[in-house]
């Protein structure tokens, strides 16, 4: 595996699938409501259905994918707004 990948897995493959989880949710709807409802819906499950129940850090670590996403993103306007791009 490369290093990037044992640095994101060293917390563990349930945190990387939570960050991740986030990070796609808030790429793709832009929405901090629909973070909340994946990161705190997601435990609230397991809370109840379950048999892991709830954990802060899952919730932190999807909530961190999110503002991940969030940064990226805004990085990325601020390159391209900066560039101009010729499509031909």
């Amino acid at each position: 595996m490369s290093k990037f990948n044992d640095f994101m897995l060293q917390w563990g493959e349930d945190k990387f699938l939570h960050f991740m989880a986030g990070a796609a949710g808030f790429a793709i709807t832009g929405s901090w409501i629909v973070l909340g409802i994946l990161a705190f819906g997601k435990e609230l499950y397991d809370k109840y259905y379950a048999t892991s129940g709830w954990s802060n850090k899952d919730a932190f670590a999807t909530v961190l994918g999110g503002v991940t996403a969030f940064v990226s993103s805004f990085c990325w306007d601020l390159i391209t707004n900066k560039l101009t791009f010729e499509v031909y």
